[in-house]
């Protein structure tokens, strides 16, 4: 289980780098996996399984995905509901963009069975509009808010006020894990 966690994290990294960048050289996508097999080396992750180049990491994910040896459960269904905020009545605008963001870069067999809702079309345009705006952003607008707030602690600072808005807000979590209001 731990090798397929690690195999999605190199993948999503990848797959989001290129629809915001454009395609990526293969040299640097196999510096890329081997890089984060030290990463996977921190989980127990032996060795032999990982892929050492992007041509072994793409046909592990084609047998992994095509194989019948995924599925996704109901408790992985309701996990997805809430980090997607749509457990409580109404869900909060971040956790629908997210829902969709994810939907489209989710093979549509694990989209389905996780029960996304996709908007291909808003999902294309927003991915493209944020692609071209995306290098000329402050970096605390790009960055994901517990990123930000971590850099500043580590610089000895408060985090921004944003941030720590942004962190309550992305996806209302705050009102269900607490059961009050963000």
């Amino acid at each position: 289980a731990l090798r397929w966690v690690h195999a999605t994290l190199v993948d999503t990294t990848i797959t989001v780098r290129e629809r915001l960048d454009g395609p990526l050289p293969v040299p640097i996508k196999d510096r890329y996996v081997v890089e984060l097999n030290r990463f996977a080396a921190l989980f127990g992750i032996p060795p032999a399984l990982l892929a050492h180049s992007w041509a072994d990491h793409t046909a592990y994910m084609r047998a992994m995905l095509g194989g019948g040896q995924l599925a996704v459960t109901r408790v992985a269904r309701e996990m997805g509901k809430f980090l997607f905020g749509r457990q409580g009545a109404a869900q909060p605008p971040l956790g629908r963009i997210a829902e969709a963001v994810s939907a489209a870069l989710l093979p549509g067999t694990l989209a389905t069975a996780f029960g996304l809702r996709a908007s291909p079309v808003p999902v294309r345009t927003g991915l493209a509009l944020f692609a071209a705006l995306y290098d000329r952003l402050p970096r605390r607008l790009v960055a994901i808010p517990a990123c930000a707030q971590a850099r500043e602690r580590i610089a000895g600072r408060e985090p921004s006020r944003f941030s720590v808005w942004a962190e309550r807000q992305l996806f209302g979590l705050a009102s269900h894990v607490a059961g009050q209001g963000a």
